[in-house]
């Protein structure tokens, strides 16, 4: 069988397909991105029996035909070839795909299409619409105080629920959390609480567009139809940390800062903070000073006007928490709730309400 892409049209495939390729399993099978032809259509399909995904485009072939590539090797040739018709040559029985472009030849050995798990069948118990403009929004805010500590899955994965018309998406790694809240019109899918890999919904956020994405849960899987792209996860089981707990119910002391000015700040002052990447921050008045040391290495100190209510404290975090956490917000101004030097510190937005940060802070010895 002989099929003809464009280089785009067979990059693009390629690229999103082998998201869910595995670089640790020891199958070399899941290695390989399933080729599945069938009834005018090419599927390019690949798992690691955790996250699947399915990028589905128009064939220029009506037989049927099926094989397994090698996803990093072929997402290379292609990637580097240039914009110009690429002929893929199948004969999913010979172990072998030839792929040509212009005057490059390519002879590339195969997996069988047997061998391949099957795509899994989503049977939804509840499938809701979510606008993709939002989910991407949310998860690009939260995504940075994912754990990435393996020995506790619930920590590596965002808690997603869904109740009275919000949606919201938690984070955590124990020193950090992050929560994003907002509005759906899907009001009948209420009481929705799962635990998502944060990998799956990375992929997601970074695929979906604009538009209403549709969202089938099981008991144990989620699915996402992007249009011609089907992405497959299962979900995170086990008890989410209740979070609720770790927010104040008021506020001692609030200061305003420009978000900017305050990031390019730590950055400087952090370059100092060798060892713990501790910063220090004192508030008074007008101003927040900003001070790392490290010894027999040296130490900076830097002011940063601010609008401050409340009386002034000094207390520590680490700096890269801090910046993730500001990094995650789009508007210029930024306030600091604070109660104590020993208990979290939050951050949010000036004007909107959907997002809040929360940084635990570090004992100043």
């Amino acid at each position: 069988m002989n099929i003809s892409f464009t280089q785009s049209e067979l990059n693009a495939a390629l690229q999103t397909a082998q998201k869910a390729v595995s670089s640790k399993s020891i199958l070399p099978i899941l290695s390989g991105i399933l080729l599945n032809i069938d009834k005018g259509y090419i599927d390019f399909y690949s798992t690691d029996l955790e996250l699947s995904i399915k990028y589905r485009m128009a064939a220029d072939s009506k037989e049927k035909d099926a094989v397994v590539l090698p996803a990093r090797l072929t997402a290379d040739i292609v990637k580097n070839l240039p914009e110009a018709k690429i002929n893929l040559d199948i004969d999913g029985k010979g172990g072998s795909v030839k792929l040509s472009c212009g005057l490059s030849s390519f002879d590339i050995r195969t997996y069988s299409a047997e061998d391949f798990p099957r795509f899994p069948k989503l049977q939804s118990e509840k499938t809701i619409l979510i606008s993709g403009k939002k989910l991407s929004s949310a998860v690009k805010q939260v995504i940075k105080a994912v754990s990435k500590d393996e020995t506790r899955p619930v920590l590596c994965g965002i808690l997603m629920t869904i109740n009275k018309g919000k949606l919201k998406m938690v984070t955590t790694d124990s020193y950090r959390l992050a929560i994003h809240e907002t509005a759906v019109e899907n009001n009948a899918a209420d009481d929705i609480s799962v635990i998502i890999p944060a990998r799956c919904m990375d992929e997601v956020s970074k695929i979906c567009g604009d538009g209403d994405i549709e969202v089938g849960l099981a008991k144990n899987q989620i699915y996402f139809n992007l249009g011609n792209i089907a992405i497959v996860s299962r979900l995170i089981e086990g008890n989410f940390p209740n979070y609720q707990q770790l927010l104040p119910d008021n506020c001692e002391l609030r200061v305003k800062l420009n978000k900017d000015s305050l990031v390019s700040a730590l950055k400087r002052v952090s370059l100092l903070a060798h060892n713990n990447a501790l910063v220090k921050m004192k508030i008074d008045e007008t101003k927040v000073q900003i001070s790392a040391i490290t010894a027999d290495i040296g130490s900076a100190v830097e002011d940063i006007d601010a609008e401050v209510s409340g009386n002034g404290m000094e207390i520590a975090f680490n700096a890269q928490y801090v910046i993730d956490g500001l990094s995650s917000i789009v508007e210029e101004e930024i306030f600091i709730e604070l109660n104590n030097p020993l208990k979290p510190g939050i951050i949010r937005p000036v004007e909107a309400q959907d997002f809040l940060y929360l940084a635990m802070p570090v004992r100043i010895g």
